[in-house]
Formats: structure tokens, sequence, C-alpha cells
């Protein structure tokens, strides 16, 4: 969530990004430094942010897309840092009473260090699987979704896998921002590949995941 867009280690971005400092702006009264992430390839985007100087904070934060074009962006209008805060403005504003709270507990029931029954035949330049993970079916549905992680270190791409629910072929993009969705079926499962990536690039990903043949 913004202002918190930056990774927490930055070693291995020069991988894929040239790093370059950019101008100094003045953003919510504050005198900032911008710093430019351009991708070497077109496997993701490009990033903008422009920090506090004195302190570090993220104020502003641009995505460009392929064509450079911005496709999302945030900055604040208004900021104090260090206030005094009022301990009543922090009491909640709606009222909890007489509420009935449902905690559903999504806590992941198996670890899939090697890709477990899945194979990854497309290996993207610069992203790493991380350890995947089967969750516990929603609403106790008893119906599992396996989901793995791949990152560059800024970027990063979210696979889910679960079963079909009916026989039908699924093929679909759709995108919100700089979010992109790509679905596709594969075999008895439906995958869900999304990331803020060029579209191509999941794709690229999705149809290279099959099942492991046993």
């Amino acid at each position: 969530a913004f202002p918190a867009l930056l990774p927490v280690s930055v070693g291995n971005l020069g991988e894929s990004y040239l790093i370059r400092k950019g101008e100094t702006a003045r953003i919510a009264g504050f005198d900032s430094q911008q710093v430019v992430l351009e991708p070497k390839d077109t496997l993701r985007y490009g990033h903008q942010f422009w920090a506090d100087i004195q302190s570090g904070l993220i104020l502003k934060a641009r995505t460009l897309n392929e064509r450079n074009e911005t496709i999302e962006q945030f900055a604040f209008s208004q900021l104090q840092i260090n206030p005094p805060i009022d301990k009543d403005e922090l009491k909640p504003h709606s009222n909890t009473e007489g509420k009935t709270w449902r905690i559903h507990n999504a806590r992941a029931s198996q670890s899939l260090t090697a890709g477990g029954d899945w194979h990854f035949r497309t290996q993207l330049p610069g992203f790493k699987k991380g350890a995947g993970m089967k969750r516990q079916g929603w609403r106790g549905s008893g119906v599992d979704t396996t989901h793995f992680i791949f990152s560059d270190g800024l970027a990063s791409i979210s696979v889910f896998i679960e079963p079909r629910t009916d026989q039908e072929a699924v093929t679909s993009t759709y995108s919100a921002g700089a979010i992109n969705v790509y679905k596709r079926t594969a075999g008895k499962h439906l995958l869900t590949v999304l990331g803020e990536v060029p579209m191509t690039t999941l794709m690229r990903l999705g149809d290279g995941i099959e099942p492991r043949k046993k």
C-alpha cells in the first residue's frame, strides 16, 4: 500500500532496472528527490518515485507502461510529518456494538518450496519464484487454492491455481489500472495470473504452467 511501495532490499534491482536520480521538486510543501527506475526489457513497468529529502518518505509515485504512459500515480496533496495527535482522533467512527463478526483464518496449510504438483516451463528473466503454498478453502468450501509469487524485487506476480467448477475452457484477460489479470484453464484447474506487469508478461508465464506428469 502507498506509501510503502519500495522493497525492503534493493540490492538486486540493478539486474532488471536502470536506476538514476531525476529532478528535485516541491511536493505537498516538501523538497523531494526523484528516483527513476527504467526497465531493461519489456517484461516490467517503469517507476518513478519522489522522496522527501529530509525523511526519505515517498511523497509521489508513478508507474509507466511500455509506451512510457502513466498508468498509475499516487501523491500526497497535503502532509504533516510528526504532528501532535489527539487521542480522540484514533477512536473508531463506526458503531461496533451489537455486530456479529465472522473471522476467516486463511492460513497456509502446506508449503510448496519446489512447486508441488506444478511445473513452470517459462523462466522470466529477473523474476524469482518464492515458496508456494496451499491456502485453505474460503468459508469451509473444502476447495484449496495453490498460490505462488514471483518477484524481481519490485514488481510481483501472483499465480493462483484452483480446481475448475465447470468443464468449459476459459481464456480471458482484464485490467484495472496498473494491475493486469490473465486466466486460463489447465486440465482440471483454473489458473489466475495477476500483477503490476505488462499483460504479455503474465501470458508468457501463465502459458508455461502445466501439471507435473505422475
